[in-house]
């Protein structure tokens, strides 16, 4: 089989994928209808799936290849703590009538999350993605 390439990185493609993300969840927080909350959380979960591949190729990319397992089982811990925190903050925003503040908050972290990824990359990885194949 012939080689696959991209010409985006994984930094790009996180960080692109995050504020979308970021943009849908702000949508959430300023929409006139319970409707147009609905259609903006489907769109920002079907993200996810992207979204984990990008978390998961910068793990890869970013570690020794020998270290490839240990950094998925980080890479999935962040992911859990992240999960955890967020179901967290919306119980105890929606216990005490604090929803405003939700989706804000998100779109916060989101964006300091997209704002990050290109620092991470390294001159090791070449800012390639996952997606070679020779």
């Amino acid at each position: 089989m012939g080689k696959l390439a991209r010409a985006s990185t994984w930094a790009f493609d996180l960080a692109s994928v995050s504020l979308t993300r970021g943009l849908l969840l702000l949508a959430c927080g300023l929409a006139p209808s319970l409707g147009v909350v609905s259609a903006a959380l489907i769109a920002s979960g079907v993200l996810l799936s992207p979204w984990f591949v990008s978390a998961f190729t910068a793990g890869d990319r970013l570690s020794d290849p020998t270290q490839h397992t240990e950094a998925s089982t980080w890479v999935t811990t962040g992911m859990n703590i992240g999960s955890s925190l967020g179901a967290g903050s919306a119980g105890w925003a929606v216990a005490g009538g604090h929803l405003s503040v939700l989706f804000p908050v998100t779109v916060v972290a989101l964006v300091g999350a997209a704002a990050l990824c290109p620092l991470l990359t390294t001159q090791q990885d070449g800012g390639r993605t996952g997606w070679m194949r020779a």
